[in-house]
């Protein structure tokens, strides 16, 4: 949806909190699933009027576990908090906490992704840390393996969207 029309900015506190959540859940399922990312129109912003209880609760647990993290790793992983924080200080400011012009961009998650990937990479690892006692070491390598590969091979794709200007 383009601005074509004014009611596509929120009219009220609420449609704004809604807005915010709306925007972080796309930004959080495309960072996990980034074969979701497409090209967006030069002003865009993601519809609200359908219920988004699901991804309001989704956010809750995603920002209830950040807190978590944060207060468990703060004396004992240093790069842990480091990485909570550095997602939070760059993606806060382009938050539409205070409405944007332009709400909704894949380019605005360009420096928060790379808090949130330390964060990704240090949890798959240590989750397959916890595997190696139970599986061969080789087992453990062919699993990282595969979710690479399964990553790439989804978001391979994309790469169409972005062949040249008259493309994208």
């Amino acid at each position: 949806p383009y601005y074509a029309k004014p009611e596509f900015y929120p009219n009220s506190p609420a449609d704004q909190v809604r807005l915010v959540i709306k925007i972080f859940y796309e930004y959080l399922a495309v960072l996990l699933l980034p074969f979701r990312i497409t090209v967006l129109p030069p002003l865009y912003a993601p519809s609200i009027s359908a219920g988004i209880w699901g991804e309001v609760v989704f956010v809750f647990l995603v920002l209830g576990g950040a807190v978590f993290s944060l207060i468990k790793f703060f004396k004992t992983n240093k790069l842990v908090p480091f990485c909570l924080l550095w997602f939070l200080a760059t993606y806060l400011p382009v938050a539409n906490i205070s409405p944007l012009l332009n709400p909704f961009a894949f380019r605005f998650l360009y420096l928060p992704s790379i808090g949130f990937f330390i964060l990704l990479a240090l949890f798959c690892e240590w989750g397959f840390q916890q595997l190696k006692d139970k599986v061969s070491p080789n087992m453990v390598l062919i699993m990282k393996m595969t979710l690479v590969g399964l990553y790439v091979s989804l978001t391979l794709p994309n790469n169409k969207l972005f062949q040249n200007d008259i493309v994208a």
